[in-house]
């Protein structure tokens, strides 16, 4: 199953991905009365997991659609992960579900799902509205933190530091510092001409 939904809390329709060769009609939920505002995409794979000619399938017939004339649009995507229903399957044990009440369950779950949870995900995420500071620091992985911290200062340093387009050799550098520091000091403006300081 794959599917998404935005800030604002719109549902995207759902895509379920069956275990097959192909999709049989028999799979598909029966959608009826008008309580529901999105239909059911269905698709196969040898595996029952998404793939990438289903994702792109996906994002360019049903996500890319949905979105709107509005940009620019930004997709939050969090990679392949098998998510299984534990719950079910502890109540069921040795039986499976047929794919037609997955689907139905899907689509009755997906039509009741709130509006408010939706947006209150994108909230407490820091996604929308942004907020960098919402997931606290010992929540993250400590290696890959340090390594964004050592990247975000790098990148902030290397972003504060104009690079000039013919560079100054470290005795021109040296010879300004020493400069300004005696234009500073007013004894050192009424001592000595700072103009005439080189360093060999």
């Amino acid at each position: 199953m794959f599917t998404g939904a935005n800030a604002n809390g719109k549902k995207l329709p759902p895509l379920v991905v069956f275990k097959g060769k192909f999709v049989w009609d028999q799979w598909m939920a029966e959608l009826v009365g008008g309580d529901y505002d999105f239909e059911l995409s269905y698709a196969a794979s040898t595996k029952g997991w998404i793939e990438t000619d289903i994702f792109y399938n996906y994002i360019e017939k049903v996500l890319i659609p949905s979105l709107g004339e509005e940009r620019p649009v930004l997709i939050v995507y969090n990679g392949h992960s098998t998510h299984v229903h534990v719950e079910w399957q502890r109540r069921n044990v040795g039986t499976k579900m047929p794919k037609k009440v997955f689907a139905q369950a899907l689509a009755d779950t997906w039509r009741e799902t709130n509006p408010n949870i939706i947006k209150g995900g994108f909230r407490k995420a820091g996604i929308f509205p942004f907020n960098a500071h919402v997931i606290p620091v010992d929540k993250y992985d400590p290696d890959a933190y340090k390594r964004y911290q050592k990247k975000t200062l790098e990148e902030h340093f290397a972003s504060t530091q104009p690079t000039p387009k013919n560079p100054k050799s470290l005795q021109e550098i040296c010879i300004g510092l020493f400069n300004n520091q005696l234009a500073t000091t007013n004894d050192a403006l009424e001592n000595a001409n700072t103009n005439d300081v080189t360093l060999l």
